[in-house]
């Protein structure tokens, strides 16, 4: 019952969510040039509200506001087309997930050289931007194209080109995350005493991940298909609508005033003569409906097999071993190697104003070859700009090194709000046990899984009153204030608070379960004692963690925003181009999102142009993730003792070593007496 009032107010949230007045794309008002002058009037949203609720009631979404078709036939049509991708890709990431799980638990648990490269194949998955793969396929295609070898992923309709390689772009971030799932489940499994019974009785490795290890690797597989399809669906967005696949979540996209064509296609917006899509609310709700759907059907089918193979979920009520680390220090190379990668590209943005570098706005304007040849820009990597530079001369490498300050700080407020709320709902749900608070999370979790985080993010960005919100308008530039900047990093924290509250609440609730919390419990102990005394080593390695895992997911999300046009701190010049007016894209601010949204429609013809903001990107996303790994470790190890043996295999030498004499000490101490 609880479930059904809570996936009610999500559908309820939503509803009022999408009735709230859009208007038209924002955008073209400014090639335009037309003063936006918006005001929220509460009639305004109140008749759209009332209008949606009718459409609900009589089981009528009515007609399409572009092509006067019924909205159900269009989702119908569009369901069916991503309908199949999601269950290819379903199919990939459980098949692919599993095995690399597996392969990683076993693998890593009795050590080896591959878990290592599975592990950076993991890494580097997780941290590249969902567009960024894309693009590179498409640039694939079209070097191939240039050999005579008839390949094309945009707008194929080939099974395998149309279908198969889109659908293994989408399920690559959600095998890894099912790999991550069923690695812990196999590490944990491995060292239980039934399976060095099984060990015992002859068994080899093969039989025993097949009769044992993988049979409990089950539930988990299981537990992450709801999550996984908020994956698949999240990768989606790229994939219809930079390959011209059209579905369900293209659909949704179009929806919400943005179709037409993707940012590396489209050319600088004229000052007249440019075609909008209004946005169309019985539309964006039936794409809301169809993946909600989805959700809805993965959930249920999900239950009915834990429900068939009498799984429970519950808690390890005992104490988790803490094992001795490896290294000297106490400190594995994951947290080391992370925290210097970062520490040094905050070093390089700190210093870049002093490197022999051109200043990030100084133009190259024109470059004289052999044979008296005239080039200019954008120019390609070379001894001069080693990273190349942009359309208008400007140095990519120097321009990337002076936006990390900027870029870091824009993630670093939001995700210090984001573990600040997560925390305190976390404590108050876990500890203090108010249940309400935990069904505010879990409704909050709810949410942002339906509706992939980038649209979730848009249909609120595109909302006039805060699209437009602190915009200054002049006779040749817009700009915003400073407090546009605010307002965006809030709406980005609100999205993500939910997610974080959830993965924390259910590491608490883990740590609550353990029997040692229960006799502090009957010892007495108030609610903040066993806070202070039992939860405060957990809760700082959570709070460390998400803080970390938070950053990684905020600066993709940002990354993608900026692709579509919307970055942190947007600004318009008009120039004048082939002696036409037009408004060109010009950021006040040098982070990498910014970079991103300037120079994405060039990417097709200067693919350089977003190396530099995607690599630095990628790295950092790789840092945090290493860090995670470290913290983890962290968490389930303690410092080596002064004078113990080292692990690993030293560990197994001397352990053998001391076994073969142990018998020669036991007859030596008995002669003694």
């Amino acid at each position: 019952m609880k479930t059904l009032v809570r996936w009610l107010v999500v559908a309820v949230v939503l509803v009022l969510l999408i009735a709230f007045p859009h208007g038209a794309d924002p955008r073209p008002q400014i090639a335009q040039l037309r003063t936006p002058v918006v005001y929220f009037r509460w009639s305004a949203y109140l008749d759209h509200l009332e209008d949606l609720w009718h459409r609900i009631a009589h089981g009528s979404l009515g007609m399409d506001v572009i092509q006067g078709r019924p909205v159900v036939e269009i989702v119908v049509s569009s369901f069916a087309s991503s309908l199949v991708l999601v269950a290819i890709g379903l199919l990939i990431t459980i098949v692919f997930g599993v095995a690399k799980g597996i392969y990683d638990g076993v693998r890593g648990h009795h050590g080896g050289r591959f878990p290592l490269l599975s592990f950076g194949l993991q890494w580097l998955m997780e941290s590249l931007p969902d567009f960024f793969m894309i693009l590179v396929l498409e640039m694939l295609s079209f070097y191939l194209l240039r050999h005579q070898i008839q390949v094309s992923f945009v707008g194929s309709r080939a099974f395998w080109s149309g279908t198969l390689v889109p659908a293994v772009l989408i399920s690559l971030v959600p095998a890894m995350y099912l790999a991550r799932m069923v690695r812990g489940v196999v590490e944990e499994q491995l060292e239980q005493q039934y399976l060095v019974a099984a060990y015992a009785k002859g068994l080899s490795r093969r039989r025993v991940i097949a009769r044992h290890v993988l049979p409990n690797c089950l539930p988990v597989v299981l537990e992450s298909v709801v999550p996984v399809i908020g994956l698949l669906f999240s990768n989606l967005v790229m994939v219809e609508y930079l390959l011209y696949r059209p579905g369900v979540v293209s659909m949704l996209f179009e929806a919400m005033g943005n179709k037409g064509f993707a940012p590396i296609y489209t050319p600088i917006w004229p000052t007249n003569d440019v075609q909008y899509y209004p946005y169309d609310a019985p539309l964006v709700f039936g794409g809301v409906l169809a993946c909600g759907l989805v959700y809805g059907m993965a959930w249920g089918l999900a239950r009915l097999l834990l429900r068939a193979i009498r799984y429970r979920r519950s808690f390890n009520p005992y104490a988790a071993p803490l094992r001795e680390s490896s290294w000297r220090f106490g400190v594995p190379w994951q947290m080391i190697g992370g925290g210097l990668t970062l520490l040094s590209m905050v070093a390089l943005g700190v210093v870049a104003q002093w490197l022999p570098l051109p200043p990030p706005e100084q133009q190259d304007v024109i470059h004289f070859g052999p044979n008296d040849t005239i080039t200019a820009p954008p120019f390609p990597p070379s001894r001069i700009h080693w990273l190349g530079t942009d359309a208008q001369g400007r140095d990519m490498l120097s321009r990337t090194l002076h936006g990390i300050l900027p870029t870091f700080g824009y993630v670093l407020i939001p995700v210090s709000g984001i573990v600040m709320a997560a925390t305190i709902l976390a404590l108050v749900s876990s500890v203090w046990r108010i249940r309400w608070v935990r069904e505010l999370v879990l409704t909050w979790s709810s949410l942002v899984s339906v509706v992939p985080s980038v649209l979730l993010a848009l249909l609120i960005l595109q909302i006039p009153d805060v699209y437009w919100y602190g915009v200054r308008i002049s006779q040749n530039s817009i700009h915003w204030d400073a407090v546009h900047r605010w307002v965006y990093m809030a709406i980005i924290g609100v999205i993500e608070i939910g997610r974080a509250a959830d993965a924390m609440v259910r590491r608490l609730e883990d740590a609550a379960a353990k029997e040692y919390m229960e006799a502090a419990e009957i010892a007495g102990n108030s609610a903040l004692t066993k806070l202070l005394i039992h939860h405060w080593r957990a809760l700082v390695m959570v709070m460390l963690e998400l803080f970390a895992v938070e950053s990684g997911r905020v600066l993709l999300l940002i990354s993608t925003l900026g692709f579509f046009q919307y970055p942190i701190m947007p600004s318009w010049r008009l120039e004048s181009v082939y002696s036409a007016p037009v408004w060109v894209f010009y950021p006040s601010s040098l982070d990498w999102t910014a970079l991103v949204a300037e120079n994405a429609r060039d990417f097709a013809a200067t693919p350089w142009v977003l190396a530099g903001p995607i690599v630095f990107l990628t790295l950092t996303v790789i840092a945090l993730n290493l860090l995670v790994t470290g913290l983890r470790i962290v968490a389930q190890t303690v410092p080596r003792r002064a004078g113990a043996p080292p692990l690993g295999w030293r560990y197994e030498v001397v352990r053998k070593m001391s076994t073969r004499t142990a018998p020669f000490t036991l007859h030596e101490e008995q002669r003694t007496r």
